[in-house]
């Protein structure tokens, strides 16, 4: 997986290492630890990757249509241990089923998301974590993402982004550096798309405190925090895009500053021990 200004391959690194240090408690393989990622969309960020680490894993998703192109070009017949379901969480007979839930880019969408980490504790087993990442409500994502969405209702508005891509691909290519744009095409391969459901805004503006605060009452704990990136959104992609240096330094710099100046965080809880009393 290359690394992006959103952070993809640090967001999976961020899995890994929480699975792999829990792991050691568990005693058991990748083989034998299930992992349910809530709200998979296509499958492509984060389901077939860790499917492809050996685990065992299932993607639900309500979305109908992405579930349909997961099931279509996932490589299921090549990954026995991954599966796909369409439908709600709260259908599914999985109550203590999975060492691993993971929750990613999906509580921003939901009015009250409490419900749905309820839903995500249930259907751990009593000693499993749950793996969460949103977007920072007052990073520069968010800041992004609306400045493109005001501009893009300029009239002509597209010609500069489109102009800054002709510019990047020529220098490239000037560089000697097709492989790089065989790569970023192969990206945008519809394959690729990460989910078919695009239209879901985002109803919530999450801060670090505010999270911890949220899964706290709702009896888990903080095992452990991660940064995305300090600049992600569509102007940081069409900027940054295949600029492995600029994107390193980005991903780095969200490490070394607050959490309230990354793009996007992440999170490993645990149940937390019933109190006595």
């Amino acid at each position: 997986m290359r690394e992006t200004v959103y952070g993809h391959k640090k967001r999976i690194d961020f899995f890994l290492t929480a699975i792999r240090k829990r792991q050691q408690s568990w005693r058991k393989p990748e083989t034998s630890t299930r992992i349910l990622d809530v709200g998979c969309g296509t499958g492509v960020m984060v389901t077939r990757p860790l499917a492809q680490c050996g685990f065992q894993v299932v993607g639900i998703d309500v979305d109908t249509e992405s579930i349909g192109h997961a099931n279509r070009h996932s490589g299921n017949e090549a990954l026995p241990n991954l599966s796909f379901v369409a439908g709600r969480l709260e259908d599914q007979d999985w109550r203590g089923a999975f060492d691993v839930v993971i929750c990613s880019e999906v509580l921003e969408h939901l009015k009250d998301p409490t419900g749905l980490i309820a839903l995500l504790k249930e259907r751990l087993t009593p000693d499993g974590i749950l793996l969460i990442t949103v977007p920072n409500g007052y990073g520069l994502f968010e800041l992004d993402s609306h400045l493109w969405t005001w501009l893009h209702r300029i009239r002509g508005f597209w010609r500069i982004p489109a102009l800054v891509t002709r510019g990047r691909n020529a220098l490239f290519v000037a560089l000697g550096r097709n492989d790089l744009l065989r790569e970023m095409k192969e990206e945008d391969n519809a394959d690729n798309i990460s989910t078919l459901n695009e239209a879901d805004p985002h109803c919530q503006s999450f801060t670090y405190g505010g999270v911890v605060r949220l899964f706290r009452q709702c009896g888990l704990r903080l095992v452990a925090a991660g940064k995305s990136s300090l600049w992600s959104g569509p102007f940081a992609h069409t900027v940054m895009r295949g600029l492995d240096g600029p994107i390193r330094l980005n991903v780095r710099l969200a490490d070394l500053l607050p959490f309230f100046m990354s793009s996007g965080m992440y999170f490993c809880f645990e149940r937390r021990p019933i109190e006595s009393g």
